[in-house]
């Protein structure tokens, strides 16, 4: 797993860095399949997107569940905030 060692996205010639959260399906009976990515402008909203994502979960393994990987910094092409 990628340790996210920025706090602020930095700019360069039409490349702005995010955090990206890629995840992963489980379904009983089917194994694992990839489920997307989701984009942060901040570190900080990267992290409270992980924390929550597992928050509420029991005891019990779902039938059906997505989990998150760590946040990692990615540069974005094209992109501006």
């Amino acid at each position: 797993m990628s340790e996210v060692k920025e706090s602020t996205p930095k700019h360069t010639a039409g490349v702005a860095a995010h955090y990206r959260i890629d995840w992963t399906e489980y379904e009983r009976g089917w194994g694992s399949r990839p489920d997307g990515s989701t984009f942060y402008a901040t570190k900080e909203d990267a992290e409270a997107a992980y924390a929550a994502a597992f928050q509420g979960r029991g005891e019990r393994t779902p039938d059906c569940y997505s989990n998150p990987s760590r946040p990692c910094l990615v540069p974005i092409a094209g992109s501006e905030q």
